[in-house]
């Protein structure tokens, strides 16, 4: 799996004073681009309750934020660090203290980047964008209705609303010392079922669907046969939604830097295989 590092901001470490800074830059090109104001604003609410480093400023009128540096000790999980049991607790905590808080003043869904994504590709297909030419994958029509049906599943039951993360990757935690997990990149705040970034957090963790009802009664909800259905709904729709963005990223995004289009590839790989075990209309 390609790293999710980079795609929608850029970022750099200074000093000032003898202090030390992280200093985030927000892209603004790509459909679905976080809105900065709405991501500091989270990322302080979350930095209040000891689920994210410190927050010190967002410039306004700007896309630039800047934050404490984590201390001597503390870096970016990696996926090997989930086979630390400990570091998948601490991640649970950290994420359940963040859902615990008051919900965001942001009126937007937590699908929101996937209802832009598809928003910009028909256009650009329909003729109604002067943007680069886009190629969408053969099965792109069959995603679409996956996507529609997953959407279906996932409001059958009623939800508690939290405010979400948006955005739970193994490259948006900092593991410290003792195995302490901060959540960082909050570009895609939300308020929504916490199932959602329960879904991102399954997916972080590569864990096989029978140890997914251990992970929700380990985070306080009952593992019952509706509610891992949704949760794998949700899985199936983030990697869709995911997949998609970065084949749009991949023909619209000046930056060749980034490898937008097998991180998206990626992705879809991963939708299509439980799809196919799982379509979002058997769901």
């Amino acid at each position: 799996m390609s790293m999710h590092t980079g795609l929608d901001a850029d970022s750099a470490f200074i000093e000032c004073d003898g202090a030390q800074y992280f200093l985030k830059l927000h892209h603004q090109e790509l459909p679905g681009a976080a809105d900065s104001h709405l991501a500091a604003m989270a990322a302080r609410a979350a930095a209040r309750v000891g689920a994210a480093p410190g927050f010190v400023e967002h410039a306004p009128h700007s896309s630039a934020t800047l934050f404490e540096r984590a201390p001597a000790g503390w870096r970016t999980v990696m996926r090997p660090d989930f086979d630390n049991p400990d570091v998948k607790a601490s991640a649970l905590r950290t994420i359940k203290r963040w859902h615990g808080t008051d919900t965001l003043p942001i009126d937007r869904p937590a699908w929101h980047f996937i209802d832009a994504t598809l928003t910009a590709i028909d256009a650009i297909l329909g003729g109604a964008s002067e943007q680069a030419q886009l190629v969408v994958p053969e099965d792109f029509e069959v995603l679409r209705r996956h996507s529609a049906d997953l959407l279906k599943v996932i409001a059958l039951s009623p939800a508690p609303q939290v405010p979400l993360h948006g955005q739970i990757l193994a490259s948006n935690m900092l593991v410290g010392p003792e195995n302490q997990i901060l959540l960082v990149d909050f570009d895609h705040a939300a308020n929504g079922d916490p199932l959602w970034d329960l879904a991102a957090l399954a997916l972080a963790f590569d864990c096989p669907d029978a140890e997914h009802a251990e992970l929700l009664t380990q985070y306080g909800i009952a593992a019952e046969a509706h509610t891992l259905t949704r949760l794998h709904a949700c899985m199936a729709l983030l990697d869709i939604g995911w997949g998609l963005w970065g084949r749009l990223a991949h023909f619209l995004s000046p930056r060749s830097n980034i490898e937008f289009f097998k991180y998206g590839e990626t992705r879809l790989v991963r939708a299509r295989g439980r799809l196919a075990a799982q379509s979002g209309a058997q769901l």
